[in-house]
Parts: structure tokens; sequence; C-alpha cells
């Protein structure tokens, strides 16, 4: 739905269930209890940048392309791009552009041009629009690239997964400088974290394709389903053992190995 930064909407009250949402903040999320989703990706890498080295030269450090719609509601989070259109430094490996947009009508992302900026980029600033995330968080992944995010963005799966060696978080009073902050980044560094990006893409978000301009399904597509279904068998188990339930379950959990070691 339609709920601005909100990650539900207010007429619903979920009180104890558990929200898994692409749309929960630091304010909003209840760590160890909700679950942080990605946004689908809206860019799909095609099979042909199968042989790309993770590690290859890049003409550009840092790139954004995005729009800003022109609607009734005004989203804090655009801001951010028109930050970054404004401020950021002229020179030749920084890349950004931000136009604005009537209605819903699609930004290209599947132009020559956006899919050059992600393949060629060391890093893609991945700031939210009508929500705090981005369907570049995956896409930049997709294209080898590191996230930049805002320090109030969740990644997905957060806690039980730790994105730290991968993700570069700025605050919003930093983004005039991101340029400057991303040079100061050791190539060693910057080596490790493409390798940890790779990692987490395919084992805990997955990701679709393009082949001959149609999407293809990989069998990654289901990994972030996968791994939530892991983590909530996991907190369930977690919760019964801190709670001291283990001895007294009438009815074990399937898998939860009892005092004796049975099953």
């Amino acid at each position: 739905g339609d709920h601005g930064d909100r990650p539900v909407s207010k007429k619903h009250n979920f009180e104890f269930a558990a929200l898994a949402s692409n749309a929960l903040t630091d304010a909003h999320v209840r760590l160890e209890y909700d679950f942080v989703l990605s946004l689908p990706q809206t860019w799909h890498r095609p099979y042909k940048y199968d042989n790309l080295d993770l590690h290859r030269p890049r003409r550009l450090l840092l790139s954004f392309k995005g729009g800003v719609k022109g609607r009734k509601k005004t989203y804090e989070y655009y801001s951010h791009r028109w930050i970054a259109a404004e401020y950021w430094e002229d020179a030749e490996d920084v890349e950004v552009d931000v136009a604005c947009r009537n209605g819903w009508r699609k930004v290209p992302y599947q132009s020559t041009e956006y899919e050059e900026w992600l393949l060629n980029s060391t890093f893609v600033f991945c700031p939210g629009g009508s929500g705090v995330s981005s369907m570049r968080f995956t896409e930049a992944l997709a294209a080898d690239a590191i996230p930049v995010v805002l320090s109030n963005l969740i990644p997905p799966l957060y806690p039980d997964i730790d994105w730290s060696d991968c993700l570069v978080r700025v605050s919003e009073a930093r983004i005039v400088d991101l340029p400057r902050i991303l040079r100061e980044i050791p190539q060693d560094e910057i080596r490790s974290r493409q390798i940890h990006c790779r990692s987490l893409l395919h084992t805990v978000i997955g990701q679709t394709r393009l082949d001959n301009e149609q999407v293809i399904s990989t069998a990654g597509r289901n990994e972030q389903f996968q791994r939530v279904m892991e983590i909530w068998s996991y907190r369930i188990r977690a919760a019964y053992e801190r709670q001291g339930f283990r001895k007294g379950l009438r009815t074990p959990i399937p898998g939860y190995a009892t005092s004796n070691g049975s099953t």
C-alpha cells in the first residue's frame, strides 16, 4: 500500500505478530522479532555479464540515477537525491542524474545508461524514495557494486545477518561529502567488501536474471524466503531456551533436541 515511510497502514494493528516488510526503519523495527526485507530488483543482470571480474577496474567511483515523483504527497527521502545532485563534486568518476517525474512514469531502469552506470560503479548510492528502502540496494549487489545507504536503513534480515562488511553507511549530514569519504577507503577494504557483498547477495537475497529480454528466475530466487524461515525457526527455539521451557515441553518442537538427546 501507499504508506510513505510507515511500514504498514494505520488501519492495521499487528500487535504481537511478527512483521515482514521492506519499509522498516530503525524507528519501527523490533529487532530479533520483525523481518526486514529487500525491495525486489527492477534491473536484472543479463547473463552476458557473468564473466565480469568482481574486482574489475570501474570507470566510476560513485553513481546514482533516479527520479523524484511530483505528487500531492512529498516524501522526506527524496531530499537525499536532490542533495546528491546539487552538492556532489563535479568529477569524471562521479555521475548523478535526478529527474522530477509526474505520476508513476517509470525511470528506464533497463536503459543502456543505467545499466552501464551500475556495472561500472564501485559504489552505488541507494537512498530511499517513498520509503526508506531502495530497489537499488539489490541492483547494486547484482552489479557487483557496493551499496551506500543512509544510517537509518536496516538491511535485510538484520541483526541475524551481518552486513557491516559489505555496505557503507553515511549520515544525512555527510551526503554532500560522500565522494570524498569514499575516496579515502583503502583498495584492500574495497576488495573485501566486494567479496562480502557478492556472498550475501547469493546466500541471503538471491537474484533474478535477464536472458533475451526475458526475466529468468535462478535457483537463488527464493533465498530470502528460505533465510526468513530458518531465522524464524531459530528464534522460536531460542525463545523456548531463554524462557526455560525446554524441559517442560509436552509437545517437542520438530528438529529441536531435548535434554535426553532425542528430537
